[in-house]
């Protein structure tokens, strides 16, 4: 490269390095009264810090350091809700110190949720903790209970048929899991309100609770029998609201938690045929975009998982359902495990990320439509916290 080019290119670096770097420095910086928006570093939205903050806090963090480019690639990766969130925990490491990674554990009011390996605001994940999961007698449901049984969790099992309960419940025994059954339909909210609440008294407050409870009724929009289409709304929708709201005043109390919501594939999108499923799936990744929201103060975290055709007994269900016109695009690809599926939804939400979904092109399709609204997500969790401060 001759002179000439390779001092343009460095040129437009510079330009473009100032684009994205911003520091306000103040006095308090030292401060451990200090919160993170008053701090000696105004960190960028997206996450995104000097060279020179880069410099102050791997001094103040023992060589740790959380690097410009890699900052920017979280943006992108996560959003800019987590990007924000990350930055709130570097400029807390260099007030408490670095962990193995040089970021402390999630706290505060830039940091709704705990990354892999962190403990949840409130504490460490306790061994023994409850995790409710409704849909648990099979597919994802039963697939979730049993990744969280083995992180050390008590499982209580929320399913409409007892015979399939039953059976789910001696598997997950089977394997040295601690599990309770209880038979529930969550259309019902009074019985639904009344079995958290139960729950809630006899094994502490929730440490997860994963909405796996769903039904599907193929069918075109001006074909199909409306009662299936209410079938769908109150099992898929209405049943994830009043699971939620039963557990969620407990969660908040505590301080900690995560909600996993399993909407579908079908809820980013919409699928001819699937009128009923994808309005309530649809509805039930915007409860979560709300309660994202809404819930991140007290430490609870949320998760909408997306997934793309699961192998299991719903599919078993639908697939010979579909109408014949849409069946080629419908069943395109090959489904998933449920046990896939329940991993990267648990981890997805260990990691504090929003959405899982488990796939490239669900993910591309995914982060897409996510983009705006982590962005919006943003902006009204700052407006709470002012209004909090105040």
């Amino acid at each position: 490269m001759d002179p000439t080019t390779a001092a343009r290119c460095n040129r437009r670096s510079s330009r473009r390095g100032d684009r994205w770097r911003q520091i306000e420095p103040s006095p308090s910086f030292d401060s451990a009264s200090d919160t993170p928006n008053k701090s000696g570093a105004l960190i960028h939205a997206a996450g995104i810090h000097s060279d020179l903050a880069a410099q102050r806090l791997k001094e103040r963090c023992g060589g740790a350091t959380y690097p410009a480019d890699a900052a920017r690639r979280n943006r992108f990766r996560h959003g800019p809700a987590d990007a924000e969130m990350r930055a709130g925990r570097v400029m807390e490491a260099a007030r408490v110190g670095p962990t193995a990674d040089g970021l402390p554990p999630a706290s505060g009011p830039l940091s709704p949720g705990p990354r892999a390996g962190e403990p949840l605001a409130g504490g460490p994940l306790a061994r023994g903790s409850l995790a409710i999961v409704t849909g648990g007698s099979s597919g994802i449901g039963l697939a979730a209970a049993r990744e969280l049984g083995r992180k050390g969790c008590r499982v209580a099992l929320l399913a409409r048929d007892p015979a399939r309960l039953a059976a789910a419940e001696a598997r997950l025994a089977g394997e040295g899991l601690s599990v309770i059954a209880r038979p529930l339909d969550v259309r019902d909210r009074k019985a639904t309100e009344a079995m958290v609440a139960d729950l809630i008294e006899n094994e502490g407050p929730p440490l997860w609770v994963v909405t796996a409870a769903g039904i599907v009724e193929p069918g075109f929009f001006l074909e199909q029998d409306a009662a299936r289409m209410e079938e769908q709304v109150a099992t898929n929708l209405l049943g994830t609201f009043h699971v939620v709201r039963a557990a969620a005043p407990a969660m908040v109390a505590a301080g900690r938690g995560h909600v996993v919501l399993v909407s579908s594939g079908a809820g980013l999108f919409g699928v001819a045929g699937y009128s009923g499923y994808c309005a309530s799936k649809f509805a039930v990744r915007g409860l979560g975009e709300v309660l994202r929201i809404e819930l991140a103060q007290a430490g609870v975290q949320v998760t909408v998982a997306v997934p793309p055709d699961t192998d299991t007994p719903q599919l078993e269900y639908e697939a010979p359902r579909r109408p014949a016109a849409i069946a080629a695009f419908a069943g395109a690809g090959r489904p998933l495990s449920a046990e896939a599926v329940a991993r990267h939804m648990i981890r997805s939400a260990e990691r504090g990320r929003f959405l899982s979904a488990p796939g490239w092109w669900l993910g591309a399709i995914a982060r897409l439509q996510s983009f705006m609204s982590g962005r919006l997500a943003s902006m009204q969790m700052r407006l709470l916290r002012r209004e909090v401060k105040s």
